[in-house]
């Protein structure tokens, strides 16, 4: 990379995208925050629509790094390229997925087990810079444990179900949903994005973590993270694992706990990956 070239960094997630023009030499210049962006679940002109929120940042940049939520397979990755050259045909372009942006964040060059807990989760075994191992997520419906949207369903579950009756707590979600408990069924089935609309209610468990059955909802949940997305890699050797997200930013003293557990050396929580992803792109790139 040349010493004057501009490059965009762009880190999205499902709720929101935080785009970045930064000088190779001198650092970050300015920020642009938009809408998420899913590749997998957004049709291509939804992904344009998007990406045109930053066309100011766009136009003046040498080199794109594109880190974004459903950017595997050719189509998907596809969607957002062509959405980039539409406003910038002459830029450098690199599409990668978010879990590789968490993962050079976290360690850069640096071997480790990088994880993902924030409206979806997912999980790698990084090494060079490059991902090695990976369990797949496989999305809300199916995986996803220890995610926002897992941790919202379940807390709506107990409640509807009424396993959990703390008045605050029925009376913080009906506050977040708007309307009455009993309604919420219906609001989650006709949402256009259930799993942004699930993973709302998660900071509710947050601030009632001192509530036993609280605890116990969300401890369950991420031993199910731990179980399906972090053992397979038990074998692998390494040992080093980080974390990055909303949710592992809200629970890290139980993350800790749980990385003790399966003898795993915990090194950090970090609740976005642009720091991490700046240094990376000067120093590596």
């Amino acid at each position: 990379m040349a010493k004057n070239e501009n490059f965009v960094i762009a880190d999205a997630g499902g709720t929101s995208t935080t785009w970045l023009l930064c000088s190779a030499a001198d650092g970050p210049d300015s920020y642009v925050y938009g809408s998420g962006i899913n590749a997998t679940v957004q049709c291509a002109q939804s992904v344009a629509d998007c990406v045109a929120q930053a066309t100011a940042l766009l136009r003046e940049a040498d080199r794109v790094y594109f880190y974004g939520a459903g950017c595997k397979g050719d189509s998907n990755m596809a969607k957002v390229s062509d959405a980039i050259k539409a406003i910038n045909p002459s830029a450098e372009i690199e599409i990668h997925s978010d879990l590789l942006g968490a993962a050079r964040a976290l360690f850069g060059k640096s071997p480790g087990i990088a994880c993902i807990l924030g409206t979806g989760s997912n999980s790698c075994v990084i090494n060079s810079g490059d991902i090695v191992m990976n369990t797949p997520p496989l999305g809300y419906l199916i995986g996803d444990e220890g995610s926002g949207a897992s941790l919202g369903r379940r807390l709506l579950r107990e409640v509807l179900r009424d396993n959990l009756t703390d008045s605050e707590i029925i009376a913080d979600i009906e506050h977040i949903a708007g309307g009455k408990i009993e309604n919420i069924v219906s609001e989650v089935y006709s949402s256009e994005a259930p799993n942004k609309y699930l993973s709302q209610f998660a900071p509710v468990l947050s601030k009632h973590i001192q509530n036993t059955d609280v605890q116990n909802i969300v401890t369950s949940e991420l031993k199910l993270f731990f179980n399906s997305c972090i053992r397979p890699y038990k074998d692998s050797g390494f040992k080093q694992i980080g974390f990055i997200g909303s949710v592992a930013e809200a629970f890290q003293d139980i993350i800790k706990n749980l990385c003790k557990e399966e003898d795993l050396a915990f090194t950090k929580v970090i609740k976005n990956p642009m720091e991490g992803l700046i240094n990376y792109h000067q120093n590596y790139k």
